[in-house]
């Protein structure tokens, strides 16, 4: 296969080949950049010299090629510039789901998990519109690779089994992709025996089709599987396997990688010298992420804890810290870009999901902790530094300590404060402007006829609307106002500072803004409107309980007035009550 390409090499840059010709030089070199790495580089510089010659779709997969190529070698900068120009070059749209694809692991190996989002929606909503079976597949197999690097592990077998469902018999290349996938996502959710099962099949199958690089992942991951079951010896073996194909292949960063876990492997059975040998490679080489840095400096810190070496170990130990960090805080950065972009309910439990991962790393730092702390002759000796990271832990837990502390102030779905805080928040406001006599006002909005929509529709539909009320509520108050869901369809809003007069014309700006939203975004059409109850302190309020009790009754009285209206209740001193209707210009005032 490797000779035919450069046959086809030869001829085509004889320059006696039709221009329809090059198609097939451009499936050879993607062929071989699987296959031969050293091939590829030099037949991507014999292109280069025909570019001229391509047509828009040529251009654009030849660069597609060259960015493939640069991000096999740890020159991410240089992939992304060349696929962006590829993107501006394809009109094909397998072509831009393949270079969108490829341009988001380019991304994510740069750690900006915001543009690597963007590329992997844009490629998710081509989906729909690609008919061909085969090039579904390979979108699939394609989105499981970038949700592996995302670390969503169960979308990763999600995907990878719809690919290999729609994949053809003599289709190899994208079967290889989907049995490795399949491994992938056993591994990674700590089914080791179903792992080192299918590693094993994907290893055979695609040595057998020629799929040398995916062969070579196959070796590595039925390596890391035997590895975690305690087989070393089977473990070693097949590491050292797949280094040779990575170095054969010269995919750098699989090469560091592959050094750490063979690291880590000698460690585990003793073999010291060996594992000292392969960590020190991890860190000679330049291209190593910062997973396996962190896995050479780990056993680096135990051999030189096991050798009396307390001082080296100390060191080791900080620059696997540092490194368990920043893998850490990638977490972290992906959690948050993702975040950013989800929509609905399935992207809330992928949130969930990226929060405990957090929180099980966060759970492996305190196991290290322990670890340290254990190791007491050392940090008698380096005192200074080991106070130093003892104090770094501690601001790292507090932080954590934090941010789920925020977390569980919020209500899930819409982000405003849940009731309890809400409350709270709102009764300790209340406190401080009663001992200066200041005025305070409290509005309780219902959402209209709210089950209707959610039977109607159904719930992904009512939880658009309740998002989008509150996006509209949240323009129009003031920073100090408190706003909280109090409970299904219901909200409040509490005013600081602010009389009834100034309650009334808060709550008409809410509604008509409510009334205003256009539905149909949503999907379907339908009308939503508020019933709004308005109170304000009085002499003989003593807490928030009373202006909860007023507005509700107010809020009832717009419901039974026929809803879409706001209703006020003073209490006895100021015994009246007004409603302003849908159709109101100003507030009508009756006598109670």
């Amino acid at each position: 296969m490797i000779k035919s390409m450069f046959l086809t090499a030869a001829i085509l840059f004889s320059g006696i080949v039709a221009a329809d010709n090059f198609d097939q030089a451009l499936s050879e070199l993607e062929a071989m950049l699987q296959n031969q790495q050293e091939g590829a580089n030099h037949y991507l510089d014999t292109l280069s010299r025909d570019y001229a010659k391509l047509n828009g779709n040529q251009k654009a997969r030849f660069l597609m090629l060259s960015g493939v190529k640069d991000l096999y070698s740890g020159n991410y900068q240089t992939s992304l510039d060349s696929l962006s120009k590829a993107l501006s070059l394809a009109s094909s749209q397998q072509l831009l789901s393949q270079i969108l694809s490829y341009q988001a692991t380019g991304y994510i190996l740069k750690r900006d998990f915001s543009n690597a989002l963007t590329s992997l929606q844009k490629n998710l909503a081509m989906i729909e519109r690609l008919g061909d079976q085969q090039i579904q597949a390979e979108t699939y197999l394609r989105l499981a690779g970038l949700y592996y690097q995302m670390e969503l592990f169960e979308d990763v077998g999600l995907f990878a089994n719809r690919a290999l469902k729609l994949v053809s018999k003599d289709d190899t290349k994208n079967t290889c992709y989907a049995k490795l996938y399949v491994g992938a996502y056993a591994i990674e959710t700590n089914q080791l025996q179903q792992a080192l099962s299918a590693f094993s099949e994907t290893r055979e199958y695609c040595q057998l089709h020629g799929w040398q690089l995916t062969a070579a992942m196959a070796t590595k991951g039925e390596g890391r599987a035997a590895s975690e079951l305690g087989d070393w010896d089977k473990a070693k073996q097949l590491l050292l396997d797949a280094l040779n194909l990575y170095i054969k292949l010269d995919y750098r960063r699989e090469i560091g990688s592959t050094q750490g876990l063979l690291a880590q492997t000698y460690q585990k059975s003793g073999d010291a010298a060996k594992a000292k040998y392969h960590a020190e490679q991890v860190l000679a080489l330049n291209a190593s992420d910062e997973r396996a840095k962190k896995i050479a400096y780990e056993v680096l810190a135990n051999l030189y804890a096991e050798s009396g070496n307390y001082e080296q170990a100390f060191k080791a130990q900080k620059l696997e810290q540092q490194y368990r960090m920043e893998l850490l805080d990638a977490t972290k950065a992906k959690a948050q870009a993702y975040e950013a972009a989800k929509f609905n309910a399935v992207e809330q439990q992928r949130e969930i999901a990226l929060l405990n991962k957090e929180r099980e790393q966060y759970l492996a730092q305190q196991n290290i902790n322990e670890r340290e702390r254990s190791n007491s002759l050392m940090f008698s000796i380096i005192f200074f530094g080991s106070s130093l990271f003892l104090l770094i832990m501690l601001l790292a837990g507090a932080i954590q300590r934090n941010k789920y502390k925020r977390l569980s102030q919020r209500d899930g779905l819409t982000g405003v404060f849940n009731r309890s805080t809400g409350q709270e928040f709102a009764e300790n406001r209340l406190i401080q402007l009663m001992a200066r006599n200041q005025s305070f006002s409290l509005i309780l909005l219902d959402l209209d006829g709210f089950k209707q929509i959610n039977d109607s529709f159904g719930h992904g539909t009512g939880d658009w609307a309740l998002k989008k009320v509150v996006e509209v509520l949240s323009a129009l108050l003031h920073p100090e106002d408190i706003l909280a869901r109090f409970g299904g369809e219901e909200f409040f809003i509490a005013l600081p500072g602010a009389g009834v007069d100034k309650a009334l014309e808060v709550a008409e700006r809410c509604r008509l803004a409510i009334e205003g939203i256009d539905t149909h975004y949503s999907g379907h059409s339908f009308e939503l409107t508020a019933s709004f109850g308005v109170t304000s302190l009085n002499e003989d309020d003593l807490s928030l309980d009373p202006l909860l009790h007023r507005a509700d009754l107010a809020l009832y009285q717009a419901k039974s007035s026929g809803r879409n209206q706001i209703c006020v209740e003073l209490g006895k001193k100021g015994s009246s009550k007004s409603v302003l209707t849908s159709g109101a210009q100003s507030l009508a005032q009756t006598g109670q």
